[in-house]
């Protein structure tokens, strides 16, 4: 078959393009798209002609469709096109509102805001200068992406070059959420927009990009500033969107109570227990008890992230770890969290009780001035127990600063680097007496009291609330209130178990009281599995399951969960349905009507359907991972996988068949086992696993490699 340029002919008097593939994108294997004679391989309502060897949008009726195949997911796209005066149009590339934009920008209302203008991939970012030909003239588009990079061109200059996953775009890829679209998006058809002006397009041809093809985010690409009118116009357009968002949520208030380390076979409606816990029971009695929810870690300090987050601490090595009061903050500076979230969706925020996710920014945390903390990361209001009852110094943080006489004081101390699974970690160890400005034994009464403040003074006002109280119970060591002392027949274990129990009542009763009982969704959880510890008294912590808190079987990170909402959540009903803690942060933006950034929330699932009865699961695999991320476990329904990274082994077991896991079969014990393991890496590559996420993936191997560079960078400054 010989191709021929393209060549301007004349007809009859009549120019004529024909299209063609030149010598160089025939070498790159680029397919024509059209042929500039008929619409072969395209649909539109017939208000599209062919004129000239190019299509023309005649009249109003839709968009000029390309059907014959999708547009593959790593792409070049080259076509032309002109505009007419104030014309405004596109070319769809991917599935949502991922647009090219085709502007007149100097005769139309966009044209004032280079996130609008020609070329800009529209209301996300604009490009970094005005290349664009007068109306009426032919100008040269491109669009190239490949993964997670996408580039524009216009007339022959590469104007837009930029990487979506990376932070430094976040607002740019939050402003084109907000409007609906989803960079993540793949297949789908690519189309010409009928804006209702007359626009035209040419030579339109495309090619797959191939694998190992690198296509680079320019660093140095610095799109056009939005100032002025234009400014001014996107963000009220903007404002407006997340009000249809807000109005058209019901927007309860929403508490989440987290116990530290309560099993299974601690709480009564999971099975029978020795420990009374009626207040539990009674949320159970009237709301949706979940028989296959998972905290995202085996242990504490991950947990935490991962709730308040939503993305699964094992994404990477440090937030896997149990952190020491020598720490920063495991929240990075910018990152979202579901606090945020229904902060800047008009929520009240309150914090109260264990942190455990670090403080500050500096290496070691200032124990004086803890820095950066709840308040920077969406809580209004917080009262805190900063890593742990069991860590020092004793004393509360309240609202970013040591809380009474313990304000000001200082806390000399002998910095220790100290080793955890070959981690290095930071810690404060007492030079001398340090003061006790937190009895173990009130905590449980300061908690409630701190919550009941803030209940009260949030009811005061017109604002839907949020509280997150992630109490110390039952943490060892078990120093219950004296009130609760030999109260149960499991000695401190269970009499700690009845003070948290107690805790979740006071809420209650508080809801109650101010009538907010039937406005108010509560949540009651664990932050891991049981503790081993109650086996000398008879009891096993973990119910049916196997394994304790730490470890990769289901009695390590399978947990109880209750949800409440009367009148929306049915009344004693159970599911089967597979959750995550950290689906908090999406289900509670869905409720609430707000936003989740697409960098944020990695692996968090809106669970709101779930919860109000319209789906069944909203699940189809969740991952978990134990301290320093040993162990990492994939569960896909009862088929459940966990892979060893040291050793690169993995075991299978259906829990259906073995709900025990008494015994497993290698990643060679059949197709199940090395499917799975298969999606657990694809998991690590595309660095998120929430529809319409994205995150810059990694590898199992490059968590050991985050490792050893911590370690370097710790004992370097730490010698």
């Amino acid at each position: 078959m010989i191709r021929f340029p393209a060549l301007l002919l004349v007809v009859f008097g009549c120019p004529l393009v024909v299209t063609a593939v030149d010598s160089q994108e025939e070498r790159l294997e680029f397919i024509p798209l059209f042929d500039g004679e008929t619409f072969d391989g395209w649909e539109h309502q017939g208000n599209w002609v062919i004129r000239d060897g190019a299509f023309h949008r005649l009249s109003g009726g839709g968009p000029l469709t390309y059907t014959a195949a999708e547009v593959p997911d790593d792409f070049e796209l080259r076509f032309e096109w002109r505009a007419s005066e104030g014309c405004n149009s596109g070319v769809y590339y991917r599935p949502g509102q991922v647009e090219y934009q085709v502007l007149d920008d100097a005769n139309s209302p966009y044209g004032d805001n280079p996130r609008q203008s020609a070329a800009s991939l529209f209301f996300c970012i604009g490009p970094d200068r005005d290349a664009t030909r007068p109306h009426g003239q032919w100008n040269t588009g491109r669009v190239v992406c490949k993964g997670t990079v996408i580039e524009h061109w216009l007339n022959g200059q590469r104007v837009i070059s930029f990487d979506y996953a990376d932070p430094r775009w976040k607002f740019q890829v939050d402003l084109l959420a907000i409007r609906g679209g989803d960079l993540t998006g793949r297949g789908g058809n690519l189309w010409l927009q009928d804006h209702g002006q007359d626009v035209s397009f040419r030579n339109l041809r495309w090619r797959p990009i191939p694998e190992d093809e690198a296509v680079p985010a320019d660093p140095d690409f610095s799109p056009l500033p939005v100032t002025g009118q234009g400014l001014a116009k996107e963000q009220a357009r903007v404002e407006r969107m997340l009000a249809t968002r807000r109005d058209a949520a019901p927007r309860p208030n929403l508490v989440v109570i987290m116990a530290d380390d309560l099993g299974w076979g601690d709480v009564g409606c999971y099975g029978p227990s020795p420990i009374p816990t009626p207040n539990i029971d009674a949320i159970a009695a009237r709301g949706l008890r979940f028989t296959d929810a998972h905290s995202p870690s085996a242990i504490c300090s991950a947990t935490r992230y991962g709730l308040l987050t939503g993305t699964d601490p094992c994404r990477r090595y440090h937030t896997s770890h149990v952190m020491f009061n020598g720490e920063p903050m495991m929240i990075a500076e910018g990152q979202g969290t579901v606090a945020s979230v229904l902060s800047e969706a008009g929520y009240r925020t309150g914090v109260i009780g264990k942190w455990h996710v670090g403080l500050g920014d500096s290496y070691p945390r200032d124990l004086t001035s803890p820095g950066r903390g709840a308040g920077d990361v969406g809580f209004e209001r917080s009262f805190l127990v900063a890593d742990g009852h069991n860590m020092f110094p004793k004393y509360y943080i309240a609202d970013g600063k040591p809380h009474g006489d313990a304000d000001g004081l200082e806390f000399p101390s002998e910095l220790t680097v100290i080793d955890r699974l070959g981690y290095k970690l930071l810690e404060h160890r007492p030079r001398g007496e340090w003061p006790d400005h937190r009895p173990d034994q009130q905590i449980g009464a300061t908690s409630a009291d701190q919550s009941v403040r803030f209940l009260e003074s949030a009811a005061a006002g017109d604002a839907p609330f949020f509280l997150y109280l992630p109490t110390c119970a039952i943490h060892t060591p078990h120093v219950p209130d004296p009130k609760f002392r030999g109260e149960s027949p499991l000695g401190n274990h269970g009499d700690f178990v009845m003070e948290f129990d107690w805790l979740v009542g006071e809420v209650v009763a508080t809801l109650e009281r101010l009538g907010l009982t039937e406005e108010t969704l509560i949540v009651v959880t664990s932050d891991n599995g049981g503790l081993p510890g109650a086996k000398r008294l008879g009891h096993d912590t973990s119910g049916p399951w196997s394994g304790f808190k730490g470890s990769a079987l289901e009695g390590g990170h399978r947990v109880p969960m209750i949800a409440a909402w009367p009148g929306r959540i049915a009344a004693g009903e159970t599911t089967e349905a597979l959750f995550s803690l950290t689906d908090i942060t999406a289900t509670a933006a869905a409720l609430a009507g707000g936003f989740v950034s697409p960098q944020d929330a990695a692996d968090s699932f809106d669970q709101s359907t779930l919860l109000l009865g319209q789906a069944d699961s909203v699940r189809e695999s969740l991952t978990v991972a134990t301290r320093g991320c040993q162990e990492i476990v994939r569960r896909e329904g009862p088929h459940k996988l966990t892979l060893r990274p040291d050793t690169d082994r993995s075991v299978y077991v259906n829990l259906d068949e073995n709900p025990t896991e008494a015994s497993a079969t290698g990643s060679a014990g059949g197709q199940q086992a090395a499917a799975m393991l298969a999606r657990l890496h694809g998991y690590f590559a595309r660095g998120a696993s929430r529809p319409g996420a994205v995150a810059k993936g990694n590898t199992v191997r490059s968590l050991q490699t985050e490792k050893d560079e911590r370690n370097a960078t710790i004992l370097e400054r730490f010698p």
